[in-house]
């Protein structure tokens, strides 16, 4: 009897897919430490002398305000592991102790309903997509001592409206803000050297753009999408600019103070109609003709 044979996915089908899930789905909760404080069990790993929190680090059911102890097992609380909140979506605001150190990957991801966190100027690093849809977030403050705002930060969070930089703040990653829909202004500190690409794409209430002398790249797509971005200023001190960096933005003026090496301008997905000027306030001729549109 012959038997109908089903085709086999390609083998390079299944590594991609594979690959996926272990970066969407957060690991099964590992058997760590636990100990309960205030009626709530806490997942930690203890290494040299410090306290991590574990994925899992409290059950999905914790709701309402959370408070972070600043020392588990007799160690200090220095960092928020990988996945240690992912998917607490009952949570609305979570209190950091001050020491901790550093934050990882996923940490805080799809928490829906987290409004506030206060994050303690501690903090050095955080990881990539550790507050990735939290669509409730409104406002936050960045530790003072971060230096770079990872991948897919803040990737999502719909109601964010503010967020204070800190002052030596010298990178914004890849998609750090991207359809952050609610984010009005953006006001980079002195020191910041790069925005990534699609840092702030589909931002569609941003209408303000502040950019240091310091800024060297803006990366392609960086402010793709921003519907009510009117009027930018690029620093003389910007080397490059990567295409569609602002493709479907509203744009009406630009300035350019320096000359990208990239001039004449690229394929910048400026829109048409948009008033091209240099530093000194003058058009910008192009090739002899008028300010490309939309990068033509």
């Amino acid at each position: 009897m012959n038997r109908k044979r089903h085709p086999r996915p390609p083998l390079r089908l299944l590594a991609v897919l594979a690959a996926f899930l272990a970066a969407a789905c957060p690991p099964p909760c590992a058997r760590a430490a636990r100990e309960t404080v205030d009626g709530i069990v806490w997942v930690y790993d203890a290494d040299g002398g410090k306290a991590v929190l574990g994925a899992c680090a409290v059950p999905r059911s914790a709701a309402g305000t959370l408070t972070v102890p600043e020392r588990l097992g007799g160690f200090q609380v220095a960092g928020v592991g990988d996945y240690a909140f992912y998917g607490c979506s009952k949570i609305e605001e979570i209190v950091l102790p001050n020491g901790l150190e550093f934050i990882g990957e996923h940490a805080f991801e799809d928490c829906a309903e987290l409004k506030r966190v206060e994050l303690p100027d501690s903090v050095r690093s955080i990881g990539f997509y550790s507050f990735k849809d939290c669509t409730s977030l409104e406002t936050v403050k960045l530790p003072r001592k971060l230096v770079a705002i990872g991948n897919y930060l803040f990737y999502g969070c719909t109601a964010l409206r503010e967020v204070d930089f800190p002052p030596g703040l010298e990178t914004v990653g890849w998609s750090a803000f991207s359809h952050c829909t609610a984010l009005e202004s953006v006001k980079l500190p002195s020191h910041t050297e790069r925005v990534e690409e699609a840092a702030f794409n589909a931002c569609h209430s941003l209408r303000e753009v502040e950019l240091p002398q310091a800024l060297e790249r803006i990366r392609e797509n960086a402010f793709c999408d921003c519907k009510v971005l009117e009027s930018v200023v690029i620093p003389s001190g910007v080397e490059f600019v990567g295409a569609g960096a602002f493709a479907g933005s509203g744009l009406r003026r630009l300035v350019v103070k320096g000359k990208p090496e990239d001039e004449p301008y690229g394929d910048w997905g400026v829109p048409e109609g948009c008033e091209w000027l240099d530093g000194n306030g003058k058009p910008i001729p192009w090739q002899g003709e008028a300010a490309p549109q939309d990068g033509k």
